[in-house]
């Protein structure tokens, strides 16, 4: 980002070179185009946004970014300069949604007339067939019939063209909540879920263990001495390091388990079995992250080493009691010397020594 404020510094001071001028030109053209394609609403405070992006993307050497890539850096950039895209992005994906469950409604309405009209049609045919006397009278009333089908069929195709085109637009816009969904839950660095939605996660987990008492544990997990890699090799190292440490945490966990960036160098799980289970699997997993090596552009190479707290949910707890307590068995984990995994169990143990 620092590059990009820079750029736009210079065009603005008029320090700017011919390349400064050829980057705004191709981020401006990709972001209109990218606003255009995808129906993004054309105030400045969207168009700011996505000129961020766009300019942090070819400034990087993407010039034909991947949809992911796009989409993280969005995320990044609105991030660093305050912008709510996601709550504007949502806004107008639910006024669209209004628009056409409107319009969708209308047809439906129009269907229904024209039925009560071809109902009424048909039943003064009926009445007037019933005083008929001659072959000519009968003949007039099944022209009539017929060029009463032939409108209504006219009538019924536009129907149709008209609902098939409401299903495309609500599919369409379903696959744009699907995706606002995706890109509002995740850690934009990582690709685990972010805080927020765990923060909620774990809120109904405790719920879910009031009612059925089914039990969970958190794993509040820590990177050992990470500071000194930013330090060394730059946040930018730093960063791959996490989502490289991130992704070796999630593979290594089952499938209902729940994986979040808690925040900087520190991660939170919850899996779902009893403490004593849940030890054994913190135990392998440390060890598997320990066994595994980040390698940042095949030049930085190190083994992940971390700290784990585990404590299991029980009666009366809340999010903010539980983390505390797998806070307090991370701490005594650190305290220990790190790399390894410590539960409220070993508290308890502490405590009674």
């Amino acid at each position: 980002m620092q590059k990009v404020e820079e750029l736009i510094k210079r065009v603005r001071e008029g320090r700017h070179t011919k390349e400064d001028l050829t980057i705004v030109a191709q981020t401006v053209k990709k972001a209109i185009k990218f606003m255009v394609d995808t129906d993004i609403v054309p105030i400045p405070e969207n168009y700011r946004l996505w000129f961020y992006t766009f300019c942090k993307l070819i400034m990087e050497g993407k010039k034909d970014p991947s949809r992911e890539e796009i989409m993280a850096t969005l995320l990044d950039v609105s991030k660093t300069i305050g912008t709510e895209i996601s709550l504007e992005r949502l806004r107008a994906l639910q006024e669209r949604t209004r628009e056409i469950i409107s319009s969708s409604g209308e047809i439906i309405e129009s269907t229904i007339a024209n039925i009560e009209k071809y109902d009424k049609f048909l039943n003064g045919v009926s009445k007037r067939l019933e005083g008929t006397k001659t072959e000519e009278e009968i003949l007039r009333l099944v022209e009539l019939v017929l060029e009463e089908i032939k409108a209504l069929r006219t009538e019924n195709k536009a129907i149709r063209e008209r609902l098939s085109l409401s299903t495309k637009q609500l599919n369409h816009l379903k696959e744009q909540m699907l995706r606002y969904v995706i890109w509002s839950s995740q850690d934009a660095l990582t690709g685990v879920l972010n805080r927020s939605s765990f923060e909620k996660i774990l809120r109904s987990k405790i719920e879910n263990f009031n009612k059925t008492g089914e039990p969970f544990c958190l794993f509040m997990i820590d990177l050992d001495k990470f500071k000194e890699i930013n330090d060394l090799y730059g946040h930018v190292a730093g960063d791959e390091a996490l989502s490289q440490i991130a992704n070796m945490i999630k593979k290594e966990l089952r499938k209902p388990d729940v994986v979040a960036r808690y925040g900087g160098d520190e991660f939170a799980v919850i899996v779902h079995a009893p403490i004593e289970e849940a030890v054994k699997v913190a135990e392998r997993l440390l060890k598997r992250v320990n066994e595994q090596e980040v390698v940042i552009k095949g030049k930085i190479r190190f083994n992940p080493s971390m700290s784990i707290g585990v404590a299991e949910v029980c009666v009366g707890d809340t999010p903010k009691t539980l983390i505390e307590r797998a806070d307090m068995a991370l701490y005594l984990a650190k305290r220990e010397g790190g790399n390894r995994v410590r539960s409220e169990l070993d508290l308890e143990k502490r405590g009674k020594e």
